[in-house]
Formats: C-alpha cells, structure tokens, sequence
C-alpha cells in the first residue's frame, strides 16, 4: 500500500485509463477525471481542473499527478 494512495488527475479520454485504474485501485488509488472540451480542440478548461481537484481534495484524496495526454492521437 502506497502510503498516501495516489490519486492522479487524468483527463476522461486518456489512453489506457483502464490500465492505470486497475493499477491504481491495487494500491488504494483511484484517478480523478477531468474532462477536456472536444469543440473546443480538446481544450482544457482550467476551471473545470480546478473544480475537479477541489472535489478530490473535498473527498480527502492526496493528487499529486496530472497526466496529459493527446486525445486526438491516441498513440501519441
């Protein structure tokens, strides 16, 4: 057991989150999701990672790791 459990945010069209989510729960982790805005380009919304950490920390969860990744691409 990772002592705290990881929490990594990960945006909701990252490859392979089922991977890493099944990883993570062995360890006690799970990942926060935020989501990108698809007519935007994909686009983050800071606003939205904001508020997406904010209710992760709310549930008491540690993130320590943003994962990025090019939705566009899903190879990249």
């Amino acid at each position: 057991m990772v002592n705290p459990p990881l929490f990594p945010m990960c945006d909701s069209h990252a490859f392979p989150t089922h991977m890493c989510s099944a990883t993570l729960a062995l360890y006690g982790g799970s990942l926060v999701p935020y989501y990108l805005e698809e007519e935007q380009a994909w686009g983050l919304n800071t606003e939205e990672l904001k508020a997406a950490l904010a209710e992760a920390r709310r549930k008491g969860m540690c993130v320590r790791a943003l994962v990025v990744s090019m939705p566009a691409n899903a190879d990249a």
